[in-house]
């Protein structure tokens, strides 16, 4: 991969989201959806096909740390390391209330979220099985090792006839190498 800046990050991983879900889909449990799309922060549901697959760019953040305080200044080395966040939101549709005000019924809400449910299961794994592969987030130089850590599956409640899950993935970027400082 060639030197990173948060925008290759976040394609490269919406790349590896679609490779996933792709790749899990089976009757019932369909592939990605068509809507792909990378933005700042989390992506809005006012759209017309609620279904979509998003990376965000989340806040980044640089972690660092210092031994006993005695040590500083007798050339102790800090650790530190810079994490960017980036989050995949996969979003479906599911009936809402219609314009006379009825709700949807138990067995339409139960039909429009079971392929989700198996959407999540397979993205979520698919991500796993890319990290331990390598693939997800290669090393910038080889041999060197990246941290990559990916977080739980979590549900994005309903809002206006959509609703999902999301996956935090926390990647190390290399300041001085990654992004050419």
């Amino acid at each position: 991969m060639p030197a990173l800046d948060l925008a290759v990050l976040a394609d490269h991983l919406l790349e590896q989201a679609t490779e996933a879900l792709d790749a899990g889909a089976e009757p019932g449990v369909p592939g990605a959806p068509a809507r792909r799309l990378i933005t700042i922060g989390a992506p809005a549901f006012d759209f017309d096909s609620c279904a979509m697959l998003a990376v965000s760019v989340m806040p980044s953040v640089r972690l660092g740390q210092v031994g006993d305080q005695s040590d500083v200044g007798r050339g102790v080395a800090c650790l530190t390391m810079t994490l960017a966040e980036l989050r995949v939101t996969l979003i479906g549709c599911i009936p809402s209330i219609d314009d006379a005000g009825r709700s949807p019924s138990a067995a339409a809400i139960t039909a429009a979220s079971t392929p989700l449910l198996g959407q999540g299961w397979v993205m979520w794994c698919g991500l796993h099985n890319l990290r331990r592969s390598g693939i997800l987030f290669p090393p910038s130089v080889p041999g060197d090792d990246r941290v990559v850590s990916i977080g739980p599956l979590t549900a994005i409640d309903a809002q206006g006839g959509a609703l999902g899950w999301f996956v935090s993935v926390l990647v190390q970027i290399d300041l001085d190498r990654d992004l050419g400082t």
